[in-house]
Formats: structure tokens, C-alpha cells, sequence
């Protein structure tokens, strides 16, 4: 589940964004794409150090392979529980950037009319 939520916090910030959500699935795909519209993304799940990039590699995998491959997909107790903090980091990062961009599109709007 956190996979698919990190997807959809991904898909907000493209939506809110961009008006657009593409059809990926892929994380390592989407997070770059947050980053160009959304900057305050880049380091929503930062891939800096080896623990960085493991975790969000298991993240990453965690949509197939826990429900494809459940012998070969082992998560400890601790990397759920950090996993699951970036996520909720993430959730946050992804609300205040939307409803900051919504806002400034409609102070933008009302300018107009």
C-alpha cells in the first residue's frame, strides 16, 4: 500500500501541476517528473546515500513483486516503519505544495475576471 500511495501523492502533484497523469506506474519515473514541476519534490525521496537508494528500491518493488513474487520480496519491520515515514513526509510535502499551487491559481483566476 505504500507504493500505491507514493503513486498517487506523484500522480496529485502531476494532476495539480502539470494537468496531466501519465499512465506510469513506475516510481523512479514519476519522481523526476514531480521534481520538474514541483522543485520542493526533489528530495521527497532522496536517493543520496546506498540506505537511501536500497529503501526506495524495495518501495519501488514492493507493487509486483509483494504480490507477485511474496517469496522473494522480504521487508523487515524497520524498513516498513522507515518507508512508511517517507511516505507520510511525502503525503505531507505533496498537500502543502498542491494547495499552495491551487491557491496561487486562483488568486491568478480572480486577478483575471
Amino acid at each position: 500500500e505504500l507504493h500505491q500511495s507514493t503513486e498517487r501523492y506523484f500522480h496529485a502533484v502531476l494532476l495539480v501541476f502539470t494537468d496531466s497523469k501519465p499512465p506510469l506506474h513506475d516510481l523512479a519515473k514519476l519522481h523526476p517528473r514531480c521534481a520538474k514541476a514541483c522543485p520542493a519534490l526533489r528530495d521527497a525521496f532522496p536517493r543520496r546515500t546506498e540506505e537511501d537508494k536500497r529503501l526506495f528500491e524495495l518501495l519501488k518493488r514492493a507493487y509486483i513483486d509483494a504480490r507477485y513474487k511474496p517469496h522473494q520480496y522480504i521487508i523487515t519491520a524497520t524498513d516498513l516503519a522507515e518507508l512508511g515515514n517517507r511516505v507520510k513526509r511525502l503525503r505531507e510535502v505533496v498537500a502543502a505544495q498542491c494547495a499552495a499551487h491551487v491557491a496561487q491559481l486562483a488568486a491568478q483566476r480572480e486577478v483575471q475576471h
